[in-house]
């Protein structure tokens, strides 16, 4: 197949959602849309680092869901591959609300030991098995039946010929499904985990530098390079539990840690930049704060759209790309899922190309998963209104200035962020916006009339 695609049809397999690859020919440099060289910066940050004899580095990458953060994240482990031994980690599905320190620990230690495997590096079992049982013996795991399983699995294995990889990397797996499949369960082992924290980090150290030792030995780079990715999904709470009450934690391990984090940490009065590094990756802002199109980030996104797939051939007009790119508020993910939906609208409509009712459809249909998302609308509704005449998110409470309401509107705020109804941009200094979609709905549009009847001045002059 060709690329960038030539057809409708074939544009299905250019606009997936995955994160690119180092050598993806989709991929499109995006920073002067973003008007910000912060990857950059970042990659000398840690050229810095793991040229040096520090053991230690702990950065914080801050974006939106939805902004590129993951593939560019990839293509900067392949640039230090040269230089580190990468181990990306993403974030199981089950504990995007409210994963802690002891689960991170635990998927970082699997992690490595199958990268590890993947790679042809002998590593010897014994320091896997260390971790697993100190897990198991802590959360009083019931490790009889687990190896009773695993002697079960392992016959099994031997008569494919399937891979093996100890008994404590099983044991791992078996106290991670533990986690993701109970709650409660997860709750129960994080508290006997906290309890005994300091014996965790230094475990987790002693197997840090026996993974570094065996990329050594092996004639690899041996300075660990640990992206944790997927950790702008944590609610609030979670957030400030975990990069805030746990960043002394975090921050022991001996490696060069790069954390995401979400853009509602950044919000006082939890500063994240008093606990790490932090490297922020904006939004890109299609339309500057006084309202004028950003013709430079408008560019730089029709410049992904075209080497994902051929402008002249897929839209009826390559004006209308732009439509689009205005429609998405900057995220990147959001103009993929865009241009999908209006491909799809076009070929039920039998439609060979795009045309610009295929695109309204599209930006109504996102417009309405915002509002179901949104619902009260009578409530989320005039806040966002105010966002987007002011701006700015400012809090007016009728109840008082108290520090319990402020933090739960605070709170409120970071619950939009989340669902993509509100963005964060950069200029001369942060400001917000809301998704450009709602404009599309009469209920916003009866809400935004409201503010601005609100601001008109009341005339005391009597009725003629």
């Amino acid at each position: 197949m060709p690329n960038p695609a030539q057809t409708l049809t074939e544009s299905q397999y250019n606009l997936s959602l995955e994160p690119l690859g180092d050598e993806a020919s989709e991929y499109a440099d995006l920073t002067a849309a973003r008007g910000s060289n912060c990857l950059r910066k970042l990659e000398v940050r840690l050229r810095e680092h793991l040229d040096s004899a520090s053991p230690r580095c702990h950065l914080a990458f801050v974006g939106h869901r939805g902004s590129g953060k993951s593939t560019e994240l990839l293509r900067l482990e392949h640039k230090l591959g040269e230089i580190c031994f990468p181990i990306h980690l993403t974030l199981d599905a089950t504990l995007h609300q409210d994963a802690d320190y002891p689960d991170l620990f635990l998927w970082l230690v699997e992690s490595i030991a199958q990268k590890l495997q993947e790679s042809g590096v002998p590593f010897d079992e014994k320091h896997i098995n260390s971790i697993a049982d100190w897990y198991a013996s802590v959360t009083k795991s019931d490790t009889e039946s687990i190896t009773k399983k695993i002697g079960v699995e392992t016959n099994s294995e031997a008569s494919v010929g399937g891979s093996w990889f100890g008994t404590g990397f099983k044991v791992l797996a078996a106290i991670k499904s533990a986690f993701v499949g109970s709650k409660e369960t997860r709750t129960e082992m994080r508290r006997d985990i906290k309890i005994r924290a300091d014996e965790l980090i230094q475990s987790i150290n002693n197997f840090l530098s026996a993974a570094s030792d065996a990329l050594k030995a092996n004639g690899k780079p041996h300075r660990l390079l640990i992206v944790q990715d997927n950790l702008d999904r944590l609610s609030r709470e979670a957030a400030v539990s975990l990069f805030d009450e746990s960043a002394e934690l975090l921050q022991q391990l001996n490696a060069a840690c790069l954390w995401t984090a979400p853009v509602g940490t950044l919000l006082a009065p939890f500063n994240l930049g008093n606990k790490f590094e932090v490297f922020p990756m904006p939004m890109i802002s299609v339309r500057k704060k006084n309202g004028a199109w950003n013709q430079t980030a408008i560019r730089g996104l029709e410049d992904l759209v075209a080497k994902r797939m051929e402008i002249s051939l897929t839209f009826d007009d390559p004006k209308r790309v732009r439509e689009v790119i205005r429609g998405c508020g900057g995220s990147v993910r959001d103009l993929i899922r865009l241009i999908n939906s209006a491909r799809l609208n076009a070929l039920v409509d039998d439609h060979p190309v795009i045309k610009s009712s295929d695109i309204k459809l599209a930006l109504k249909s996102v417009a309405i998963g915002l509002q179901s998302a949104l619902t009260p609308t009578n409530i989320y509704f005039p806040i966002l209104a105010q966002i987007a005449n002011k701006k700015d998110f400012e809090a007016d409470l009728k109840d008082g200035y108290t520090p319990e309401a402020v933090d739960a509107r605070r709170e409120f705020f970071h619950t939009l962020i989340t669902a993509g109804a509100v963005f964060a941009y950069n200029g001369d200094g942060s400001w917000y916006d809301v998704h450009p979609t709602l404009h599309l709905l009469d209920s916003f549009s009866t809400a935004l009339t409201a503010i601005a009847n609100a601001a008109k001045p009341v005339s005391n002059s009597p009725p003629a």
